[in-house]
């Protein structure tokens, strides 16, 4: 018994994500108690206007905006006891 799937099953079954980078997946929250322990200089520690430069919310921003971003997440990764620390968020 031959049983062909169809796109419509395909869209409906359950995802998962075989791929995530651990700089770009790390929540705000985490990220800044991390900044803050590691002495890393963000441009706010205030949590509400963290968000709103950390997420990225527009379709057409530009790679170094989207860059950006990274690059503070990755700051608090230069060190093992980092790179420890954000894998124990996940």
């Amino acid at each position: 018994m031959s049983a062909r799937l169809t796109d419509s099953d395909i869209r409906n079954l359950p995802k998962t994500e075989l791929h995530c980078h651990a700089d770009g997946s790390l929540q705000p929250e985490a990220l800044l108690r991390l900044a803050r322990q590691f002495g890393i200089k963000l441009p706010t520690y205030k949590l509400d206007e963290f968000k709103k430069l950390y997420q990225i919310t527009e379709p057409n921003m530009s790679v170094p905006q989207v860059l950006q971003r990274f690059c503070w997440s990755i700051a608090v990764m230069r060190t093992p006891t980092g790179i420890r620390e954000v894998f124990r968020q996940r």
